[in-house]
């Protein structure tokens, strides 16, 4: 019937129509549509947040952005235009930017904030970030441009386009002769060093030969244009740059790295020839942590770079602030060239850094063995040791190169050498799960058996490393699984402690159980056992396996506290559940005496009343005291549903138990305002509602106290039934 009215009787309802309600109607026919989505649009564009337009200019849509551009009236809808042309000129959307620019009121140059979520940049700053080139021709052919208005964080359209590289855009900008080529962002870079540090070299080439461009300007950290060329390979920029008056090539950043030590970091050997030449620079500047161009290019393995700066007169003895030389930086690298020139200039094989690590260690980890044996026949030694007690091999395993590790024993390696935590390369190995570096260390005789400080075997580091195959390994290898640490923790109990729910742990767990591994021993520190553990992370397939394994249900921690007590008071349904079905006694008390029941009924949960009903189906005992005289009763008065304790009620319990230390269950109602619990507690069999707290008030008394008037005259009203005086 609404569709046979006239299209001007349509038009006067849609005025009356909500956004959304418009937008369903003219869905449902291409007659609701004729008449009605001009209001549509009306509508959006007078709402205080128009979206009509700004999607048109997303997604480049003219018929949409026509018809909402027809209805621009409102500041809000002025303002929705202006974000609309910053996000088409973003997108390159010629066509949508003309069309915006040609509506009376829009401003080509404006940028700004909606809210402290939304916010806008210039068009031409979007256009030019992009690369939009016909945009930007656009924009600038128009007088109220500025060619400088930028974005966020003191940015401006050549800074933005040179930083993305977009060349022609760049040129474009420049010809205006109106922008500041110098200009510098909040971090101090112009759009030189944008467009160096991103690595566009026609971008910088034509800046520098831009005229006004200064090639000395830093950064706010000191970093300057000679500096990012260097590091990022621009030979041609640096040539230029070296020829230029002024520009002197050993100029340091704030932290004292200068640019050779830029290119020697970055391996640009040609960069290091054009510097040194310039016999301008020091090989031997040091940053602020101690860092040489020497030393960098050790630590890349750069054999070529470090011969060239040794010829130019490089310190090879030089340390950083940790202690590390050149030659320890090139044994880490594995590069045997790069050693073999360091040793050749009298590097020291036995020099240590502030850890002790010698050469001989860092060329261990680096699993390059031709490294480790022109080392030792330049005289490293090989029997030292670190501040932790680590000799070589340690190196070799946290390496992971099997080959390495038989080599450090081939040549007389105690594979049963222990650190200062008396842990062994076998622990190391275990922990890292390479299992052909620990059958390699066992061939070398490597004890399963010994133990660090903390009474830890290796297939604890296994296991807390969560390394399936490894623990597997040494199970097969025969590793006890039962093994004690100082704590008393077992391999099985750690598993379950780092259990991160993936099909590796609970793999872990099922290989120990497997093994033999004793379900129930408790930890020293809490008492806990593994079952106890995994209930706490809430892992329900390793609670079922340990239970079905035989875990005893019913241990208590050290705080009294059982499996199931601690299941409930987490509020874990299906935990509990699940430890009702392994036998778990519902009725245990913990150190407090509350039992499952007081945990749930104080926990005030969503589904307390069926945790009720299970606890109660597997025999809770419903009327067990807590220390403070609470039953599950009081406390479900107190915090639960009107069906909890009906519930409590019907499986048996007293209505006027709890007074001997803390409030009954009446009393705590009615202090509660609870006027649905007080008629249940009313009603049931053997009420007594003259009960008392600590301070001999009755429910009466302390429902006037609290104002609870609806709660007092139940009370009166069943007193008086009852034929008692109040």
């Amino acid at each position: 019937m609404l569709g046979e009215l006239p299209g001007d009787v349509l038009q006067c309802i849609a005025d009356w129509l909500e956004g959304g309600d418009l937008n369903n109607l003219v869905r449902t026919s291409t007659h609701f549509y004729q008449y009605i989505n001009p209001f549509l649009y009306h509508w959006d564009m007078h709402h205080p947040d128009p979206q009509a337009l700004i999607w048109a200019a997303r997604n480049a849509q003219e018929i949409t952005a026509r018809m909402s551009l027809s209805k621009i009236h409102t500041p809000q809808s002025f303002t929705a235009a202006q974000i609309a042309l910053s996000k088409a000129a973003g997108l390159g959307h010629e066509h949508i930017v003309r069309l915006i620019l040609s509506t009376e009121g829009i401003k080509p140059d404006v940028r700004g904030s909606w809210s402290a979520q939304i916010t806008w940049d210039a068009p031409l700053y979007c256009a030019a970030a992009k690369g939009h080139e016909g945009v930007v021709r656009m924009l600038l052919d128009l007088k109220d441009v500025n060619p400088d208005q930028g974005g966020g964080w003191g940015d401006t359209p050549l800074r933005a386009a040179a930083a993305s590289g977009h060349l022609d855009v760049v040129k474009l900008l420049l010809a205006t002769k109106r922008v500041n080529p110098n200009y510098q962002c909040f971090h101090g870079k112009t759009p030189l060093l944008k467009a160096a540090a991103r690595n566009h070299q026609e971008t910088v080439m034509l800046l520098l030969a831009t005229e006004g461009v200064d090639p000395h300007l830093r950064d706010s950290h000191g970093v300057s244009i000679l500096s990012l060329a260097a590091k990022h390979g621009l030979e041609e920029v640096v040539r230029i740059l070296l020829a230029t008056q002024g520009v002197h090539p050993d100029l340091r950043d704030l932290y004292n790295v200068s640019p050779l030590a830029e290119a020697a970091r970055a391996g640009e050997k040609k960069i290091v020839t054009m510097l040194l030449n310039t016999g301008r620079v020091d090989p031997n500047s040091s940053s602020s942590t101690g860092e040489t161009p020497l030393s960098r290019a050790a630590e890349r393995g750069d054999a070529s770079i470090v011969k060239l700066l040794i010829t130019a007169g490089a310190d090879i003895h030089m340390e950083n602030d940790y202690g590390s030389g050149p030659l320890l930086r090139a044994a880490g690298s594995g590069d045997l060239e790069t050693v073999e020139a360091l040793i050749a200039a009298g590097a020291d094989v036995n020099t240590q850094d502030s850890n002790e690590d010698t050469a001989l260690m860092y060329a261990a980890e680096s699993g390059n063995v031709e490294v480790v044996k022109a080392l030792l026949a330049a005289g490293a030694e090989f029997h030292v040791r670190n501040v932790d007690g680590a000799t070589p091999l340690f190196y070799a395993v946290k390496g992971r190169k099997s080959e390495m590790v038989k080599f450090f024993i081939s040549v007389g390696a105690d594979a049963n050498t222990q650190d200062s935590n008396k842990d062994t390369a076998l622990m190391y190995a275990a922990e890292f799960g390479n299992v052909e570096v620990v059958k390699a260390l066992l061939a070398a005789g490597a004890e399963f058996h010994i133990r660090n400080v903390d009474g830890a075997t290796p297939l604890f580091g296994a296991v807390q490393e969560r390394k399936l195959e490894m623990v597997k390994f040494l199970i097969s290898a025969g590793a006890d699984v039962n093994v004690l640490t100082q704590f008393g923790r077992t391999a099985l109990t750690m598993a379950c402690d780092v259990l991160y729910y993936a099909e590796t742990d609970v793999e872990i767990i099922e290989a120990l159980i497997a093994a033999g591994a004793a379900l129930d021993t408790q930890d020293q520190r809490h008492g806990n056992t593994a079952l106890a553990i995994a209930t706490v992370r809430g892992a329900l397939e390793v609670v079922n396996m340990l239970l079905s394994a035989g875990a005893t249900p019913d241990i208590a921690d050290n705080a009294g506290d059982t499996p199931l007590l601690k299941a409930s008071r987490f509020g874990d349904s299906e935990m509990v559940k699940l430890l009702l079905k392994g036998g778990a006694n519902p009725s245990i008390p913990d150190g407090n005496g509350r039992t499952p029941l007081h945990n749930i009924a104080w926990r005030r949960l969503m589904d307390h009343v069926e945790l009720f009903k299970v606890l109660l189906d597997a025999g809770a005992t419903v009327d067990v005291q807590s220390r403070d005289g609470s039953t599950p009763l009081v406390m479900a008065s107190r915090h639960c549903s009107p069906e909890a304790v009906k519930l409590l009620l019907s499986a048996g319990a007293d209505p006027n138990r709890g007074h001997s230390i803390g409030l009954p269950p009446l009393p705590s109602a009615a202090v509660r305002g609870d006027v649905e619990i007080v008629r249940i507690l009313l009603a049931a069999e053997g009420i007594n509602p003259h009960l008392q707290d600590e301070n001999g008030k009755s429910a009466l008394a302390l429902a006037q106290e609290k104002g609870h008037t609806a709660v007092a005259e139940l009370i009166r009203q069943h007193i008086e039934r009852m034929g008692h005086a109040p």
